[in-house]
Order: C-alpha cells, then sequence, then structure tokens
C-alpha cells in the first residue's frame, strides 16, 4: 500500500529520501532485515513498509500487475516471498539483497 498510496502524508517518491538516508548510513541493512527486524518508525520514515514498497516497485517495473499478482499470492513464509521476487526479477536469490539496496540508493 505504501508504494501506491504512500504514507504519513507523502507520496512514494517523497518518501524515498529518507529510506536512501537510512540505508546509506546502516550499510548492514538487507532486505530481509527490513521486513523481520526493522527498527522503530521515526517520522515519515518506516524502513519495513518503506522498504517492502521499493520490492514491489521493481517487481512491477519488471513484470507489471501479472508480476505483483504472483509476489502477493507467495505466501507469508519470508523466504519464499523472497525467492518469488528474485525469479520475477530475474536474478539469484543472494543477489536481491544487492538489487534492492542500489535501488534504494538510486532514488
Amino acid at each position: 500500500m505504501t508504494w501506491t498510496g504512500g504514507s504519513a502524508g507523502l507520496d512514494f517518491a517523497h518518501l524515498m529520501p529518507g529510506l536512501k538516508a537510512y540505508v546509506r548510513t546502516h550499510p548492514q541493512l538487507t532486505l530481509e532485515t527490513a521486513i523481520t527486524t526493522p527498527p522503530p518508525r521515526e517520522g515519515s520514515l518506516d524502513v519495513l513498509y518503506d522498504g517492502a514498497a521499493v520490492l514491489c516497485a521493481l517487481v512491477y517495473e519488471k513484470g507489471g500487475p501479472v508480476a505483483i499478482r504472483e509476489l502477493v499470492s507467495a505466501g507469508l513464509d519470508l523466504g519464499g516471498a523472497l525467492h518469488t521476487a528474485a525469479r520475477l526479477l530475474g536474478v539469484r536469490p543472494e543477489d536481491l539483497n544487492g538489487v534492492w539496496r542500489d535501488r534504494v540508493l538510486a532514488y
């Protein structure tokens, strides 16, 4: 929902500078840790939702609505969902985090 509707009164594009700054100053942060053990929300920055929104944007750009449906149908198991995302993006699962971080830092 953050990807399409924004959060904290900001649209997706205006949330990205905060996530970018956080990711830049936390090199140990991975997509998986952003989802499983995110830091507490601080102002408009919500690492969990903003980070997941970036993943959705990546998947959508690669495969459109069909790919998004497949991602959200992957189930609640995080490992399975991340493997599905990697497959949809055409990358190895072990490379997904780098793709995600690169995209966040490109905003």
